[in-house]
């Protein structure tokens, strides 16, 4: 858990137990979810958590269509061996001005079932109610063809990784 210090950087904070917070909040205090078309940000305990994954599995998802229908067809590829801002980087290459495209983290259950965390965007198969949060979702895909995220040379994909879609 980090606090401002004088400086401004953050400082560590030792000694308070694990269920309270740096400001002495119970850890439990925070929703689950925002509520549909909210965005909430809130201090969290690091401690919470008890297991990292250093060799994450990301699913791409190219969708064709026509217009402002992001989902007439889809091409899924996973990537492994990059971090998000290269997944990002490298399906913006593939859709272009063409297609819309979404990542998602792979992942398993306590069942050991796949699933998906959707980490940009959201499969654009799936059907959306007017005004609705995952309409905005779809918005935003569309918007990317014109105006892609901008990423740092130092967040690109490595050259010599396929290119099945790339626009010269």
């Amino acid at each position: 858990m980090r606090t401002p210090g004088k400086s401004g950087r953050g400082r560590r904070v030792r000694g308070y137990p694990p269920s309270v917070s740096a400001r002495g909040l119970p850890a439990d205090t925070t929703p689950a979810r925002a509520a549909p078309g909210d965005v909430e940000v809130f201090q969290v305990d690091e401690r919470d958590s008890s297991w990292e994954d250093d060799h994450p599995r990301f699913r791409v998802y190219l969708h064709g269509g026509a217009g402002d229908v992001p989902g007439a067809w889809t091409d899924t590829y996973d990537v492994i061996g990059a971090d998000l801002l290269q997944v990002v980087d490298w399906a913006q290459h593939q859709a272009g001005d063409r297609l819309t495209y979404a990542v998602a983290l792979v992942g398993a259950d306590g069942g050991g079932r796949r699933g998906l965390v959707w980490l940009v965007g959201m499969d654009a198969n799936e059907g959306t109610d007017p005004g609705s949060r995952l309409e905005g979702i779809q918005q935003r895909m569309l918007l990317r063809r014109r105006h892609p995220v901008r990423l740092g040379t130092a967040d690109a994909m490595p050259a010599d990784v396929p290119q099945p879609y790339a626009q010269d």
